[in-house]
């Protein structure tokens, strides 16, 4: 009687976060790491592993990511790194995926770390860069910076000073529609992004990572979250958007993405 009454009924375990999938274990720099997806979101915690008694002792907790990221696997790559990759959903009805033939994508590789205080970190797969094309034009005005990315493709680093604040919006050119928007928050020295707050390190200066490819958006968050959107073009091509990063003391670079394939844009969205 005792354990029924202890039950924990709910109409919709995966809404009420109930259920927990995907998880994975490993050890990191160190440390030990505990990665779960739960409710359209997936989380983190480090800490160690007492091998006497195998129970996992956590000391710090975070999200992976802030956006449409849910379920990621990690492997090992041939130098030892700690790979990560997540299953990116749809953001759109289900009758125009089912009409498009395809939904979901994968993302792309990031590689994990855990800094000496268990703070887990994370950067782009550095072979990245190996696809860097031409470097694309940036624009500048007092206080602004503005670059442009035909059919969505690009990618793109940038920078603040940690005592001022600055706003990063990402739009499409044809209607304004806002993708993802991302302020620097100096009182705090944190990033604000989709309703999370990620806080830097005192001595860390502000910097934002992002990849553009057709329908995706994937940006790398100070190495400590990544925020990844979803948008849809019009028709068989991909969206045309603007990157304006509004602040003193803003720094951009940025660059055409090589597609690995011939038919990088063969299907709606």
């Amino acid at each position: 009687m005792a354990a029924q009454a202890d039950r924990k009924e709910a109409a919709n375990p995966v809404a009420s976060g109930e259920m927990w999938e995907c998880p994975e274990f490993f050890a990191l720099d160190g440390g030990h790491v505990l990665i779960w997806s739960t409710a359209g979101k997936v989380f983190w915690q480090s800490g160690r592993l007492d091998t006497s008694t195998m129970l996992f002792h956590s000391a710090k907790t975070g999200e992976l990511d802030v956006g449409a990221y849910y379920a990621p696997k990690t492997q090992l790559g041939e130098t030892g790194q700690r790979i990560l990759w997540g299953w990116i959903p749809e953001r759109r009805p289900e009758a125009e995926y089912s009409a498009a033939g395809w939904a979901g994508v994968m993302s792309l590789p990031r590689v994990l770390h855990l800094d000496a205080d268990g703070t887990l970190r994370m950067k782009m797969l550095p072979a990245l860069n190996e696809l860097r094309g031409e470097a694309l034009p940036t624009v500048e005005s007092p206080g602004a910076v503005s670059i442009r990315f035909p059919e969505a493709n690009g990618e793109m680093e940038c920078s603040g000073a940690a005592a001022a604040g600055f706003d990063f919006v990402l739009t499409t050119v044809a209607n304004g529609t806002e993708v993802l928007k991302i302020s620097w928050l100096p009182d705090r020295h944190a990033f604000s992004a989709n309703g999370r707050e990620i806080a830097l390190s005192q001595d860390e200066t502000p910097r934002l990572h992002l990849f553009l490819d057709a329908s995706v958006a994937e940006m790398i968050l100070g190495e400590r979250t990544g925020y990844t959107a979803r948008f849809y073009g019009a028709g068989s091509g991909a969206a045309e958007l603007t990157a304006r990063i509004e602040g003193p003391g803003v720094t951009a670079s940025a660059w055409k993405v090589r597609p690995i394939s011939s038919n990088r844009l063969t299907t709606p969205g």
